[in-house]
């Protein structure tokens, strides 16, 4: 194999799975600019670890990381983690945009919403409308908390996510990311509750059953 040739992982996921709409034209311009490559779709969580590393130990001379900056982190980590040459170049494509968050954030807050704290990344900018405002705490300059501003409840939920897949999940799909979010949304809203083991088995039995077949398929 060639060590000019690239492989691009590619998360399809990433925000808000425009990344599977978008990567069509991603690559069409890949291609316009004369770069050779292959692509491979990540799964879940971890899985762009072992696309990187694999890759890496193949003797890709290009990388090529597409999506957020979760996707970044496992590929960079999967290359440092690999037996090859470590001669690696690493590529970027970040399909988080404006337009992408912004719609995002419309079409999952409540109507009523009052505030909206976030950190100073500029695409969040413009997201207040005339009855909701938005704050933010300037992460760069190390601002974590100003007043009731701050950012530290939505990251500890994605803290316990993390944990989650770790100690228990493993791995994760992308055909079933949404009910593994769900899960874990249910059990943070009720991190209070007393009768959260008993509540937990009665949503169990009251649930549909969900055959292998659809489980598994496509």
């Amino acid at each position: 194999m060639s060590n000019q040739y690239a492989r691009a992982i590619v998360n399809p996921a990433a925000g808000g799975h425009s990344t599977c709409r978008k990567w069509p034209r991603i690559s069409k311009r890949l291609i316009d600019k004369g770069l050779s490559f292959d692509s491979v779709y990540t799964e879940g969580i971890g899985h762009a670890i072992e696309l990187a590393r694999a890759a890496a130990n193949t003797d890709y001379r290009y990388i090529i990381a597409v999506g957020g900056d979760g996707t970044v982190n496992e590929v960079v980590n999967g290359i440092l983690s690999s037996t090859g040459s470590h001669n690696t170049i690493l590529g970027i494509v970040s399909t988080r945009d404006r337009k992408t968050l912004h719609n995002f954030i419309k079409a999952h807050t409540a109507p009523d919403t009052e505030a909206i704290y976030t950190d100073d990344w500029l695409a969040y900018h413009g997201i207040a409308d005339h009855d909701t405002r938005h704050e933010t705490v300037n992460h760069s300059a190390e601002e974590w908390v100003r007043g009731d501003v701050h950012t530290n409840t939505v990251e500890n939920v994605w803290s316990l996510f993390k944990r989650s897949v770790i100690g228990s999940y493993h791995k994760l799909s992308t055909k079933h990311l949404d009910a593994y979010l769900d899960e874990l949304e249910w059990r943070f809203n009720n991190r209070d509750n007393p009768y959260l083991f008993r509540d937990t088995l009665l949503k169990l039995l009251q649930s549909d059953n969900l055959p292998y077949e659809k489980l598994t398929g496509n």
